[in-house]
C-alpha cells in the first residue's frame, strides 16, 4: 500500500497500533518519535508526530474512555431507556524512560501530550510527629531518620520569605527485613516507638529504641509477637494518635484492628501482649485490597477506602465509642458514591473547627463529610453537587490528581489539597473565588497555564465566567492577579514524594528530583540538534 518513514536515523520500529476505526497508526521505537498516520481520501498520509520521551518507546496502546449514556428509544415512551456507551479514544505511549504521556487521538496534532512520572500514589514515606522521625521504605528495608528540632533550624529560617537552604536529616539506622518478598506498606507510631511493616506474606511489628551517642544516633528495633488472626499480608497500615491502635488493611479486603498496650519499661520490649480487638469483614463484596486509612484525631472513627465498583468505595467504622459501648468496633457507614474515584482521604479540624472526613477525587474536586451524622457537612451541602463546577477553572484544570491531603494544626479551617508537582491551599473560612492565584506568579508552569487559557475557546460553564485577563504575557509585564488568596495554587515544589505538616506552622516536604533518575538511564538514539554539525 504505502512506505511511511517514522524517523530519518533508519532506527528500529518497535511498537504500532492502530484505533478503534482503523483509519489511524501509530509508529514509534528506537527513535522516540511518535508518527500519526491517517487514511484520507484512500491514501496514507504522515500528518504529525510528537517526541514526549527522552529514550526509546517499547509500547504503545489505545484506550476508550467510556461513558454511560442513557437514551430514551423513542419521544413517546420517554421512560423506557436503553445504555448507549460514548467514548473518547486516548493513545498511551511507554518506554525506557518509565514514564507514560497520553494523546488525545482526536486532538493528537493540537494538544500536547500529558506525562505520567512513576510517582507512587501511596507515599512510602511515613512521619512520626511527636518523635521527629520519618521513614523510608525501600524494597528490603526502612530507613530512619532524625529531623532536626526546630531550635536548630531557626537559624535556617529567620525571616525569609523562601527557605533557600534545605533542612538537613541524619540518618538514624536501618531496619533490615529478611524476605523473598519485597516490602509493600509500612507505618510508625506517632511517638515514633512502634514501626509496622508488611510484605506480600506477613505483618510484622517492632519495638523502637534510640540510642544517643556522642556524634551519632542508633536504633535497635525488637521484633513483636502478634496472634496468628494478624498474620496476614497488608496494603496499608496506619496508627492512631495516641498509638495503641493500629489498623490494617488486607489485601483480600478485611480490615484488622490491633491494640497496642503503651509502656515505657524497656523489659517488656518483645514480650507486648498484643491483641485483635476486631476484624471488619461487612464490607468486602470483592477480594480488592484496602488502598486508604485514616483514624480521627479523638481515635473513634476509622475510614477506609478500596477501589471497588470502578469509582471506589469508602466505608467508616467506630472504633472505641465510651458514650453508646454498643456502637464500638462496628461498621457505621458506607460513604455514597462520588461522580469521580477518590484519590486521599483525611479528618481535618480540630481544636476550635469540628473535625469532618475530607474526601479528594481525582477530577480535583473534594467533599467534606460529617461522620457521626452520616451526612455531607454544612459547608459541602451549601456548596452543591458537582463541587466540580464550582471550583476555579485553574484548579479544576490542573493535569494532576490528588494524591496528599493535609491540614495544620495551628489553623485548624484551612488544609492543603496536593499532587506530585503542585499543591493548592484552602479556607473553608472565605469564600471560592472565580480565579486562583499562582505562586510564585513567575513560575514557568503558571505562564504556560495562563496562555492556555488565552488560547482555549470558551465552553460549557467556563463561557459564563468572565475573567480578567492582562493582553500581554511578556517577561516584564505583570499581568493582573486575583486579589483572593483563597484556592491559591503553589508551584514552589515538584516530583513530591511526601507533603505533611510535623507541628504547628511546620510542613515537611520531600522531592526526587528527576535529573538523578535521567542520568542513570541507559544512553537514548544520538540524534544531530538542528544548527549544530
Amino acid at each position: 500500500f504505502k512506505s511511511c518513514e517514522q524517523n530519518p536515523n533508519h532506527a528500529d520500529v518497535l511498537a504500532l497500533c492502530v484505533d478503534r476505526k482503523q483509519k489511524t497508526i501509530f509508529a514509534s521505537g528506537l527513535d522516540s518519535r511518535i508518527v500519526c498516520i491517517r487514511k484520507q481520501g484512500g491514501r496514507w498520509i504522515s500528518t504529525t508526530a510528537h517526541r514526549p520521551h527522552t529514550h526509546d518507546v517499547k509500547a504503545l496502546c489505545v484506550y476508550t474512555k467510556r461513558t454511560v449514556v442513557d437514551k430514551a428509544k423513542n419521544d413517546e415512551e420517554s421512560q423506557n431507556k436503553e445504555s448507549v456507551f460514548a467514548g473518547k479514544e486516548f493513545l498511551v505511549s511507554g518506554g525506557t524512560d518509565t514514564k507514560l504521556c497520553t494523546f488525545a487521538i482526536e486532538s493528537f496534532k493540537d494538544t500536547r501530550p500529558k506525562k505520567h512520572f512513576p510517582w507512587p500514589s501511596v507515599s512510602p514515606i511515613c512521619l512520626a510527629k511527636e518523635g521527629r522521625i520519618m521513614t523510608m521504605m525501600r524494597n528490603d528495608r526502612v530507613d530512619l531518620y532524625r529531623i532536626q528540632s526546630r531550635k536548630d533550624l531557626s537559624g535556617i529560617f529567620q525571616a525569609e520569605k523562601e527557605v533557600q537552604h534545605a533542612q538537613k536529616t541524619e540518618l538514624v539506622g536501618s531496619i533490615e527485613i529478611k524476605s523473598s518478598l519485597n516490602l509493600m506498606c509500612s507505618s510508625i507510631s506517632p511517638k515514633g516507638d512502634m514501626l509496622a511493616a508488611s510484605d506480600g506474606a506477613s505483618l510484622m511489628l517492632f519495638s523502637l529504641t534510640y540510642v544517643k551517642g556522642k556524634d551519632d544516633e542508633a536504633v535497635i528495633a525488637i521484633d513483636e509477637r502478634l496472634p496468628l488472626k494478624a498474620m496476614h499480608p497488608c496494603s496499608c497500615l496506619h496508627f492512631s494518635s495516641d498509638g495503641t491502635t493500629l489498623a490494617c488493611g488486607t489485601l483480600d479486603g478485611p480490615i484488622i484492628i490491633l491494640w497496642i498496650p503503651a509502656t515505657s519499661d524497656k523489659s517488656i520490649q518483645g514480650n507486648r501482649v498484643i491483641e485483635v480487638r476486631r476484624i471488619f469483614t461487612e464490607h468486602v463484596q470483592h477480594a480488592l485490597p484496602m488502598t486508604h486509612l485514616a483514624i480521627s484525631h479523638d481515635s473513634q472513627w476509622l475510614v477506609a477506602g478500596s477501589n471497588e465498583h470502578f469509582k471506589g468505595a469508602i466505608h467508616v467504622f467506630a472504633l472505641e465509642n465510651d458514650e453508646d459501648q454498643s456502637k464500638s468496633y462496628s461498621h457505621w457507614w458506607p460513604l455514597p458514591q462520588l461522580e469521580s474515584p477518590h484519590s486521599c482521604l483525611s479528618f481535618i479540624g480540630g481544636e476550635s473547627v469540628e473535625s469532618a472526613l475530607a474526601v479528594a477525587c481525582s477530577d480535583n474536586s473534594f467533599y467534606l463529610f460529617d461522620v457521626k451524622e452520616r451526612s455531607l457537612s454544612e459547608w459541602s451541602q451549601d456548596i452543591g453537587i458537582p463541587f466540580l463546577r464550582k471550583m476555579p477553572q485553574e484548579i479544576a484544570t490542573i493535569p494532576d490528581y490528588p494524591v496528599r491531603l493535609v491540614s495544620n494544626p495551628a489553623e485548624p479551617s484551612k488544609f492543603l489539597l496536593g499532587s506530585h508537582g503542585n499543591f493548592f491551599v484552602v479556607d473553608l473560612s472565605r469564600k471560592i473565588p472565580q480565579s486562583s492565584n499562582y505562586y510564585p506568579s513567575r513560575d514557568l508552569r503558571s505562564k504556560r497555564t495562563w496562555l492556555e487559557k488565552q488560547t482555549r475557546d470558551a465552553k460549557d460553564w467556563t463561557s459564563k465566567r468572565k475573567r480578567s485577563r492582562s493582553t500581554s504575557c511578556g517577561d516584564n509585564v505583570v499581568k493582573e492577579e486575583p486579589s483572593e488568596t483563597n484556592f491559591t495554587i503553589c508551584l514552589r515544589y515538584n516530583a513530591m514524594l511526601f507533603l505533611e505538616f510535623i507541628g504547628k506552622n511546620e510542613m515537611i516536604v520531600v522531592e526526587q528530583p528527576w535529573a538523578p533518575i535521567f542520568d542513570a538511564l541507559p544512553d537514548p538514539l544520538v540524534s544531530k540538534t538542528y544548527g549544530l554539525a
